[in-house]
């Protein structure tokens, strides 16, 4: 599986993974500073004292959670976007991304409240920089498969683009994207010289 940044390996019978998916549930519906240990305990069924055995501190498990769920719910879409051969399925798996992604996916929300936190604490800063390294990276290497014109710059303009769709998603759940996808693939076709 591709990974857009590093994740602890999983041990003792899932527990770790219990751990971090209640603490990325808890983020997306309560936010990120006002998730406690506590809570996250409860919401996996484990004893407050093993997050501390697994994580150390509350901001570690924060961070491990955010990763854990992103790279969940991320990574097969990432791996089919490094399958594309030409302009038109890079549009398409785009477009599927899109589109499966539910508006209020845990993955968008726990994105939103990571990039918050960001502002205001430069661990976070640091660690959410790495993970859209490997996003970027991904489109990046997407559109080189894909035979585009610059595919930095164009990797940089779709994670823009499709920042922007989520987040407006995030909004608007009922927003109608067609229209930017159709223009996703207008973009691609020209940065390929491709003609429908």
């Amino acid at each position: 599986m591709l990974k857009f940044g590093h994740m602890p390996k999983a041990d003792g019978e899932g527990t770790r993974e219990k751990i971090l998916a209640a603490a990325g549930e808890l983020i997306a519906e309560q936010g990120w500073d006002r998730v406690t240990t506590r809570a996250i305990a409860k919401r996996a069924g484990v004893n407050n004292a093993l997050i501390h055995y697994y994580f150390g501190t509350r901001d570690a498990l924060l961070r491990a959670a955010a990763e854990f769920v992103l790279t969940s719910e991320m990574d097969e879409s990432a791996a089919a976007l490094l399958t594309v051969r030409n302009a038109e399925e890079l549009a398409d798996r785009i477009a599927s991304w899109l589109l499966e992604s539910g508006a209020h996916s845990t993955a968008t929300v726990v994105t939103l409240e990571a990039v918050r936190q960001a502002s205001r604490n430069d661990e976070v800063r640091a660690w959410i920089i790495e993970i859209w390294k490997g996003y970027l990276g991904v489109l990046t290497e997407a559109g080189r498969a894909a035979g585009v014109d610059h595919p930095e710059g164009v990797g940089l303009l779709l994670g823009a683009i499709l920042d922007g769709l989520f987040l407006y998603r995030l909004a608007d759940p009922d927003l109608d994207i067609e229209p930017a996808l159709e223009s996703i693939r207008t973009l691609l076709r020209a940065a390929t010289k491709e003609t429908p």
